[in-house]
């Protein structure tokens, strides 16, 4: 498990190592880029963690539980964005495939360490 997140973890940094900066005719653009960057990365990872509140049943859930669901998608997000803007879009998307494998692995583990009843 520790050795393919390695491998993976090798790989983002192998695909992403360079990125690259638009050239002095997009002076416009860049400025009002940077203008509303903040505020376009802070919406979009809100978004992203609203997006993912479906991952929970919330049938009698109290409304001050959404914030408590809805944090650790926020952090989550905050952290695939800077790796967005530090090493590019497919380190982002690895790394959340990555971060979605580490359940995925556990279930899959236990489910083959469970033994399973015969039928019959």
């Amino acid at each position: 498990q520790a050795a393919i997140f390695l491998v993976g973890a090798w790989l983002v940094m192998r695909a992403t190592r360079q990125t690259h900066v638009p050239g002095p005719s997009a002076q416009v653009w860049l400025r009002l880029y940077r203008y509303y960057f903040g505020w376009v990365l802070h919406l979009s990872v809100l978004a992203f963690a609203f997006l993912h509140i479906h991952n929970f049943t919330a049938t009698d859930l109290s409304w001050w539980m959404y914030p408590v669901l809805v944090l650790p998608q926020w952090f989550t997000g905050l952290v695939l964005a800077w790796l967005r803007v530090m090493r590019g879009i497919g380190a982002a998307i690895l790394l959340h495939a990555l971060f979605n494998a580490g359940p995925l692995m556990l279930a899959w583990l236990l489910l083959q360490a469970v033994p399973q009843p015969v039928p019959g």
